[in-house]
Formats: structure tokens, C-alpha cells, sequence
């Protein structure tokens, strides 16, 4: 029975992949089914070695089966596409009626709901209070994911939240190291303009400074002229070699500095991380589905 658990669930990711597909979130189909086996082999060997009770098999299993490819939909889509998210309530019902008929007993039921509740609720409040940092999606996904942490008890469901906010804010965090480097590149190379070289014969005709070997006259305000620039640009800074366009705030843009706002230059990333679509949904699939792996003393489905 359980290579048979593994076998299925390798078997229905397919499937799971063509309805994204057809919602428009296609995901590679070999590493949804390489990545579901293996989590499947994890709940397996957790089962066999009796770490949760016989009962509570098929609350992991539906988790695996339909979490990992909503993970890859979000991460590369940014996008939690209805046809799953809706779809696994009734499904995670059903393996919810499995577990408490088998011995999870009615309160398995009652405290499933009440996760639905409150994990969900929770999150609409977020939703609707900050929507640009929490999707709609993530708000469905929470339900269903609720139903699981409710199951587990009312710490589990504490824990998971912790979990979920900590996970996606170390991918924030990596998201903006890039951002940041690219940015001190470019800082570098703006203010790395090449010093004009200056000519050992004759003097500016304000008799300051030395004058350029290929510029016979000075610009007004006694500053030699470029070797190729018969202007200088505003702000009193000598023009470059090839004149680029100003930026605003009369410096003048290097070679390669564009002359967008810093945020279409660097993208949002540089800035709010959770704006350039960090996702929150793989974040609260993997706390979850640690949470229902690997549950603690007292969750209510660990063998006294």
C-alpha cells in the first residue's frame, strides 16, 4: 500500500499538470512528478516508521499531490490558477472524511473547519488591507491549508504562519541581492568618468588653469574644455569624451547609464522585494506540509 501511495500520486501530477496548463500556468511536467515522488517517499517513510497515526495518511498525501505544482505554477507564474486552489477543497474534504471515519473521529472534522476559518480569514484580512503584498490566490490557498493546520491544532496553525512569513522573507531578501550589486555597478560606473588629460604648454585664458593640448580656447567660468567637446555640461563638470545625454539634476549620464527613475532602472525589486512578485503560496505549502509531516507532540495525530 504505501509504494502504492507513491505509484498514484507520480500517476495524477500529470494530470494536474494539464489543467494548469490549460489555466495558463504550464509548469515543467518532469519536475512537478520528480518532486512529488520524493515528498511522497518522505510521507511514506514517516508513516511506516509510525510517526503519525495509520489514519492521518491521506491528509499529506492530497497536500503533496496538490501543493507541489501549485508551488511551481506560483513560483513561475506568480499565479495560483482557481482550477487547483478552488478544486482542493473538496478534495482535501474528502481525505479529511477519510481520516476521521478511520479513526480521526468527528472532532478531526469540527477542528478542520475552524482552521478553514481562522488560517483563512486571517488571511483575507491581509488581502483586503494590503493587497499589493497578498494575492488573492494566496488568500484560497489558505483555506485549504487551514483545514490541515486546524486538524493539527490550534499551535500548528501558529507555527505555520511564523513559518510561512519567515520563508518568504529570506526569498525577498535574495531577490533584493541582485538588485543591490547591479545597482552599486552602475553607481561605480557613473561616477567613474575618465579625468581630462591636460596639455604641458600654455595655460587657460583666466591663467588658473593648464588648457588642453587639443582645445585652443576655455569654456567661461575658466574650465578647459574636453579634448572632443567644444561645450561643457551644466553643473560645471567637463563633458566626457562623447557627449551623453544629462541627467536630471545637471550631471551628466555616463556612457551606459540610462536616464529612467532609479525604481524603472533597477526594477521594483530594488525596493519592495515583495512587489517584483515574490510569492507567498510555496512559503505556505512548505510550512504546512512540514507541519502535517512532521507533527508535533500533542497535534492529536501522533500515537500517545
Amino acid at each position: 500500500m504505501s509504494w502504492g501511495m507513491v505509484v498514484v500520486g507520480g500517476a495524477v501530477v500529470p494530470l494536474l499538470v494539464w489543467l494548469l496548463r490549460r489555466a495558463g500556468a504550464p509548469v515543467p511536467p518532469v519536475a512537478a512528478v520528480v518532486v512529488v515522488v520524493a515528498a511522497l517517499l518522505v510521507v511514506v517513510w514517516r508513516w511506516r516508521e509510525g510517526r503519525w497515526a495509520e489514519w492521518w495518511w491521506p491528509v499529506p498525501w492530497v497536500l503533496t499531490v496538490v501543493g507541489v505544482p501549485l508551488c511551481l505554477a506560483d513560483v513561475r507564474h506568480r499565479r495560483l490558477p482557481d482550477v487547483l486552489t478552488l478544486s482542493a477543497y473538496p478534495v482535501m474534504a474528502t481525505a479529511m472524511t477519510v481520516a476521521a471515519v478511520s479513526g480521526g473521529g468527528a472532532t478531526l472534522l469540527v477542528s478542520a473547519a475552524e482552521g478553514v476559518l481562522v488560517f483563512g480569514g486571517v488571511h483575507l484580512v491581509v488581502h483586503r488591507v494590503r493587497p499589493a503584498q497578498l494575492g488573492a490566490g494566496d488568500v484560497k490557498l489558505a483555506g485549504v491549508l487551514g483545514a490541515v493546520l486546524g486538524a493539527l491544532g490550534w499551535a500548528s496553525v501558529a507555527v505555520a504562519a511564523v513559518a510561512a512569513a519567515g520563508l518568504s522573507a529570506v526569498a525577498a531578501v535574495g531577490t533584493q541581492v541582485p538588485a543591490i550589486a547591479e545597482r552599486a555597478r552602475r553607481t561605480q560606473r557613473a561616477s567613474g568618468l575618465p579625468a581630462p588629460a591636460t596639455s604641458p604648454k600654455g595655460t587657460s585664458r583666466a591663467g588658473r588653469r593648464p588648457a588642453l593640448a587639443s582645445s585652443p580656447k576655455d569654456e567661461p567660468g575658466g574650465h578647459p574644455a574636453s579634448a572632443t567637446s567644444a561645450k561643457e555640461a551644466r553643473g560645471g563638470h567637463p563633458a566626457s569624451a562623447t557627449p551623453p545625454r544629462e541627467a536630471p539634476g545637471g550631471h551628466p549620464a555616463s556612457a551606459t547609464q540610462e536616464t529612467s527613475p532609479p525604481q524603472a532602472r533597477d526594477g521594483p525589486c530594488a525596493h519592495r522585494a515583495i512587489r517584483c512578485g515574490v510569492p507567498h503560496g510555496p512559503a505556505l505549502v512548505v510550512a504546512a506540509w512540514m507541519c502535517a509531516v512532521f507533527p508535533g507532540v500533542g497535534s492529536g495525530v501522533v500515537p500517545s
